[in-house]
């Protein structure tokens, strides 16, 4: 009896389980789109926005946590998952697609700029405490 469930499973294109916030997926040339949907049907999980692709999806995966086999499925599409007041997941929100990473920006050049009308040689911006000005005429003097 054991030997034709095996057969059966082996034949089925999706095999997914869903237990303590695990994900198992076996997905052998199954649209993308019927993968989520079978998580809405055994999750219970709201899915809002769209999926920017239609592939093909040839994955294998045992227990994963929920996020980290969203994320596995999903590849370069963002999304959030939306917990409820229980702590269990509501809601799978389809973002737009990550964005690819950028070098660190360089630290920008600072540039002299003339003193503006009315400011002291000395400062290069107005005083931000009224004192300041006076501390600094004062000290100029001297």
């Amino acid at each position: 009896m054991l030997g034709i469930a095996a057969r059966a499973a082996a034949a089925d294109p999706l095999v997914m389980r869903y237990d303590a916030d695990r994900l198992t997926v076996h997905a052998d040339g199954v649209p993308l789109d019927a993968i989520i949907d079978e998580l809405h049907e055994r999750t219970g999980i709201q899915v809002r926005g769209s999926l920017l692709d239609g592939r093909v999806v040839h994955k294998q995966f045992d227990a994963l946590p929920l996020e980290q086999a969203l994320d596995r499925l999903l590849g370069r599409q963002n999304f959030v998952l939306v917990y409820g007041p229980t702590g269990k997941p509501e809601a799978l929100d389809l973002l737009g697609l990550a964005l690819p990473r950028q070098p660190a920006p360089r630290t920008p050049l600072r540039v002299a700029r003339p003193p503006a009308a009315g400011i002291p040689p000395a400062m290069s911006t107005p005083p931000r405490a009224p004192g300041v000005a006076a501390f600094l005429q004062a000290k100029r003097t001297r």
